[in-house]
């Protein structure tokens, strides 16, 4: 954009206040020529109806993040600042979250919900997601198994056109090694690898198409701290990050970010039945848990928003500088410092 013909300041604001609002027809009415500008392809846009056509086709998050950076780097405060709201506020970004019905996949759609993206949430049980759609109006629901090649492609398909995959398929049952079959190995692999890659790959053209994406895996900190009788958890969930951090490297080119995030104990229903297993039939399930929190240095277990909070993080443009990255959330359990 050429300095000398930058829109005037008041109509920069409108547009902005335009844009945060969702407003397509007013953002279109106050386009400034030199505002008809994009990076995707690299061509300017050219008339009403060019610009028009555009946004609709290819969604206003993708162009916002574009043309409102570049007006920003003009200098204007107000705008920059009403930008760096915008990271994830106010854009409508398509993000199924599998495993959304419970624990930290339904935390992750309701932060996203509430900051204005278009989610979808699936899992296996009907019920369930039903109940957790409940509380956010205009939330999509996609039944199916996820380690079902056919499930997960129904799933993408009632989401849409994908800008965020949060790939969350819970965890696999505890067990030691000498306690495991080959059908739990596989089934294992099935439900924590081949998801993820499975949903990834199904996601990824129109990513590429768009120049951009966010692939977020939820894992464990067990990837960074084995976990006691989590075998099956602590073999497969390191495939998936060198999956992650493999596929990284291989679409950065597209701006696609790929981050893993790893919880510590968090209150779920998954730890909850961890801590039952422990304490065993008749067991003290509270000496159990209380074991578990003097192990974390900030006392307390995690709560799924503490998960959500940095997948919300890593999926915005402020972390586009981060990828092939396994980060914890654990209270600061992890001793070790990677």
């Amino acid at each position: 954009m050429d300095p000398q013909s930058v829109p005037p300041s008041d109509t920069v604001r409108a547009f902005a206040d335009a844009w945060s609002r969702l407003d397509l027809d007013r953002v279109i009415g106050l386009l400034h020529p030199d505002i008809c500008y994009h990076n995707i392809p690299l061509e300017p846009l050219s008339g009403k109806d060019e610009v028009e056509a555009y946004l609709r086709a290819a969604g206003p998050f993708e162009w916002c993040r574009w043309t409102l950076r570049e007006i920003a780097a003009t200098g204007d405060r107000v705008l920059t600042e009403r930008v760096d709201e915008m990271v994830v506020r106010g854009t409508k970004i398509v993000l199924p979250v599998m495993g959304g019905s419970q624990g930290i996949g339904l935390a992750c759609a309701q932060l996203f919900h509430a900051e204005g993206a278009n989610v979808t949430i699936a899992a296996r049980g009907k019920q369930a997601l039903e109940e957790a759609a409940h509380s956010m109006p205009g939330c999509r629901t996609a039944t199916g198994d996820v380690t079902n090649s056919d499930d997960l492609k129904n799933i993408l398909a009632v989401a849409g056109d994908v800008e965020v995959l949060i790939n969350n398929a819970g965890g696999p049952p505890a067990g030691t090694i000498e306690s495991l079959t080959d059908e739990q190995w596989h089934s294992a692999i099935q439900l924590t690898l081949m998801s993820a890659v499975r949903a990834t790959q199904l996601v990824l053209p129109a990513m590429r198409r768009r120049n951009w994406g966010r692939i977020v895996n939820i894992s464990s900190y067990g990837v960074k701290q084995p976990v006691p009788t989590l075998s099956l958890s602590n073999s497969v969930r390191m495939a998936v990050l060198g999956w992650a951090k493999t596929l990284a490297r291989q679409v950065a080119d597209s701006n696609i970010t790929v981050n893993t995030v790893c919880p510590g104990w968090t209150r779920t229903d998954r730890v909850t039945s961890l801590i039952a297993e422990r304490a065993g039939e008749g067991g003290d399930r509270d000496a159990v848990l209380a074991n578990i929190v003097g192990t974390i240095p900030l006392g307390r277990l995690g709560e799924p928003e503490d998960v959500a909070n940095l997948v919300a993080f890593l999926a915005s443009d402020a972390a586009a500088y981060i990828t092939g990255t396994a980060i914890q959330v654990d209270g600061g359990l992890v001793e070790g410092y990677a």
